[in-house]
């Protein structure tokens, strides 16, 4: 098997493994339609990796933006999510959890998350438009998505504006880098 397919596959059971995790009642059902969105862009991202039309869409953005162009948003857009959730600690939104638990489930996602992500790194060893290591996949990304779903378990049940809030940051995170 080649490391793309293997890199599908872990990828996958990744996913699988943390919906079942933050899920109480889960059917084998809910899992696989949970993981067709993601498992589909894992798919194209496999098969255009290193394609012609990577290359030209590569071109084509940096023409748009620029090939000088940085912008620091980001790393802060990132921690976007934990500010919000524990900001409506503070005001007194009603959480699932107690904001220590909110604190270890954060630190326990993102350790996980940094695992995983650095160890694609290295394996994918993809270089940046910059020319230098490791561009995908993105670990402000990693971050801000991970701390997202950490926002959206917590606050999904008693404000759904809050908890998908932090996708927005998420979204915003990705797109500058």
């Amino acid at each position: 098997m080649n490391r793309s397919v293997l890199m599908c596959l872990f990828l996958l059971m990744t996913i699988l493994n943390v919906n079942a995790q933050y899920s109480d009642t889960i059917s084998s059902k809910s899992i696989y339609k949970k993981a067709i969105v993601p498992a589909a862009f894992i798919g194209i991202g496999v098969l255009i990796n290193g394609s012609q039309f990577e290359q030209n869409l590569q071109t084509d953005l940096r023409n748009k933006v620029g090939n000088d162009f940085e912008s620091s948003i980001d790393d802060y857009t990132q921690y976007a999510p934990i500010a919000t959730m524990y900001l409506a600690d503070i005001i007194g939104v009603k959480a699932k959890n107690h904001w220590f638990d909110q604190s270890k489930y954060l630190f326990i996602s993102n350790a996980i998350s940094a695992a995983i992500t650095h160890s694609l790194k290295n394996i994918i060893s993809k270089t940046r438009p910059n020319g230098s290591d490791h561009s995908i996949p993105s670990g402000h990304t990693t971050v801000a998505f991970t701390n997202a779903a950490v926002l959206h378990q917590e606050f999904r049940e008693t404000s759904s504006v809050l908890a998908y809030s932090g996708y927005a940051f998420a979204v915003t995170t990705g797109t500058f880098r």
